[in-house]
């Protein structure tokens, strides 16, 4: 197992520049396989209820979360517009990009998840930026496939355990680690990586994870 790794994107809207940007994410999956030896992916798995929605949801989820680890590179999206947003999105898809994260920090963020869905569906769409279980729920509402997180809180992985979804939540600690591990979940982003301490941190926490 390995850490995931992500990249950001910033919106632009030459082509050219995009599908650049686009190669350049692949560029640092390649980079980030040679220091896997910070490794240990973490990826959500089956430690949730029973209920039969929750086990549709399951075998939905696991599905898309495959997609994701095999990706290993997130190109993260700020949006400012629907319009803008799909552009960048069909961009960085002919830049070889298949996951690509929408945060939710914007009032266009939840219209721009609904409509990269019905226009892209072979793109894989994470909700990025979900800080609390209201926007989880409103988030895959709108079609998000996952759940990016910047931290961590019982009421989210509450919340992601009772809905099935895959979760990616950040962490800083080993305590936020062994958190996440009690709700099931085997992957995590370091965030913010560079200032906690980047691929040294990622190596002490592969000794007792």
């Amino acid at each position: 197992r390995s850490w995931l790794f992500s990249c950001s994107s910033t919106l632009v809207t030459d082509q050219s520049s995009i599908q650049t940007a686009g190669v350049a994410c692949r560029k640092s999956f390649s980079s980030a396989r040679t220091l896997s030896n910070a490794r240990r992916c973490f990826s959500a798995h089956d430690a949730f209820t029973d209920s039969g929605v929750t086990v549709r949801n399951r075998l939905r989820f696991s599905c898309e979360w495959s997609r994701t680890l095999a990706a290993r590179v997130l190109p993260v999206i700020v949006p400012l517009d629907v319009d803008s947003t799909l552009e960048l999105v069909r961009a960085l898809q002919r830049g070889g990009m298949r996951t690509m994260e929408i945060t939710l920090r914007s009032a266009a963020a939840l219209d721009s998840i609904a409509a990269v869905k019905r226009a892209l569906p072979g793109v894989q769409v994470a909700a990025g930026t979900v800080t609390t279980p209201d926007e989880m729920s409103t988030a895959l509402a709108a079609g998000a496939d996952f759940c990016v997180s910047p931290g961590l809180t019982p009421a989210l992985l509450q919340r992601a355990a009772d809905t099935g979804v895959q979760f990616l939540p950040g962490v800083a600690s080993a305590s936020e680690v062994m958190l996440g591990r009690s709700f099931g979940l085997d992957t995590f982003k370091l965030f913010p990586a560079v200032p906690v301490g980047g691929v040294a941190l990622l190596k002490s926490l592969a000794g007792p994870f």
